[in-house]
């Protein structure tokens, strides 16, 4: 690879961790919102435990747009691509079929070899 390749695709690379930094700052400080809601509640919750039916109205509408802020900034961040690649030999799901199909492929391979070399002894025994 040139040198400018590589440099391009660092730069790339750092230009998404910036991105993704920054993308992390914002989630910790909504996190950081909503605990201190969450706090909030429970101390009101303590003070009014007398009265039987908490007034939660003022806070509420606060948490639901900061969850939904999370909701948004989650969807939004880059997800990691895993690609697998392996070779089965002991299937997890249908293993029946897996094996017929594969004793079949043998049994096919099995044949044709020798099939050709019963006629490459024809062959050779006829071109005497």
């Amino acid at each position: 690879m040139t040198q400018e390749v590589i440099e391009t695709a660092i730069q790339e690379i750092m230009e998404e961790q910036k991105a993704n930094r920054k993308l992390s700052e914002r989630l910790t400080g909504k996190i950081d919102h909503l605990s201190e809601l969450i706090e909030s509640l429970k101390e009101q919750q303590n003070d009014r435990k007398t009265n039987m039916e908490p007034q939660r109205t003022d806070v509420l509408p606060g948490v639901e747009t900061g969850l939904e802020d999370i909701k948004q900034l989650l969807k939004s961040q880059s997800k990691n691509v895993v690609h697998e690649k392996r070779f089965l030999f002991f299937p997890e799901h249908y293993a029946k079929e897996y094996y017929s199909i594969i004793l079949r492929w043998i049994l096919y391979i099995i044949i044709a070899s020798y099939s050709y070399s019963i006629l490459k002894h024809i062959i050779d025994h006829w071109s005497r």
